[in-house]
């Protein structure tokens, strides 16, 4: 039970990172505007993802918006480097 919750987690993890790589892969059309809304959007449901997934039932805005950041800003750098 316990295996089979994790690999559907870790699915769960994987397509909404497949979906943010997708986007950023994207032109900036029109100044980029939705482009970057949809990131913003995208890396938000991750960070609630990632915060339910380590026993966070109802995390706040402010802490998804925070884990959000850190998550872009970790991928920025390793798109970079």
């Amino acid at each position: 039970m316990a295996k089979k919750k994790a690999e559907k987690e870790a699915r769960a993890r994987g397509i909404l990172v497949s979906t943010i790589a997708k986007i950023q892969d994207l032109d900036p059309v029109h100044g980029g505007k939705w482009r970057e809304g949809m990131l913003k959007h995208y890396f938000e449901r991750l960070a609630e993802l990632m915060l339910y997934q380590q026993g966070i039932d109802q995390p706040n805005s402010l802490s998804v918006r925070v884990l959000a950041q850190r998550l872009r800003d970790a991928l920025d750098r390793e798109t970079v480097a």
